[in-house]
């Protein structure tokens, strides 16, 4: 069965919108909700590849076929039922993974006419709660690095790029970077596991205009 959760939202977002949660076993057994999804992501020319294959929608053989997505959905009801206006994607490892005890957000986007209103916001806060029913206390985000837009609202939310989580170097992705928030940088859980190094460098915040980013990620990784 897929195990599915519904609530509104502790504040007001537009009428007649609620939430649901997925997990990985279920994700692709709503077939209709997917297809709603991946649809989405393709009119606004969001990852529609990558959302559909994460789905199944779109047949992949590689990363996408078995790897532990979240997801959380915001749906508008209709008389005729439902449909998807916004969708987050994360991954939240604890000892598996080469980065453990991270909850990292991959995807999230929400239907142009939808935003402003809170939804984006309520799926972010869902991500954060999913993490902490897992016991994950540090998140990342992986985004366009070149979009100034986001490096300031991830600057704002308290993300800065690292150059090393759980001893893996941080290099990027192509113009894509990798950005943490962290709260607890050692474990005890059965045995002390060091994610964090001192000292600390979140250098995201100091390339001029963000630009040439990979440039200064593979500075501070040497």
């Amino acid at each position: 069965m897929q195990r599915t959760r519904t609530t509104q939202a502790a504040y007001h977002l537009s009428k007649g919108i609620y939430f649901e949660e997925y997990f990985p076993a279920a994700r692709r057994e709503d077939e209709a909700t997917n297809k709603q999804i991946y649809n989405l992501a393709k009119r606004n020319k969001f990852y529609a590849k990558q959302i559909g294959q994460m789905l199944g929608v779109v047949e992949t053989f590689g990363f996408y076929a078995g790897s532990p997505y979240f997801m959380h959905v915001a749906k508008k009801a209709t008389k005729g039922g439902s449909i998807v206006v916004g969708f987050i994607a994360f991954t939240a490892d604890t000892l598996r993974g080469e980065e453990r005890f991270l909850t990292t957000l991959q995807y999230l986007f929400v239907h142009p006419k939808f935003q402003e209103k809170g939804v984006g916001t309520e799926l972010y806060q869902r991500m954060l709660r999913t993490s902490e029913d897992f016991g994950i206390s540090n998140q990342a985000v992986e985004f366009d690095g070149n979009n100034q837009r986001l490096c300031e609202l991830y600057t704002r939310a308290g993300y800065a790029y690292l150059p090393k989580y759980d001893g893996k170097v941080n290099l990027g992705d192509g113009p894509h970077v990798k950005w943490y928030k962290i709260q607890v940088k050692k474990y005890v859980s059965p045995f002390e596991l060091t994610l964090v190094e001192e000292p600390e460098e979140a250098v995201g915040s100091q390339v001029p205009h963000f630009k040439n980013i990979r440039a200064a990620i593979l500075a501070a990784a040497q």
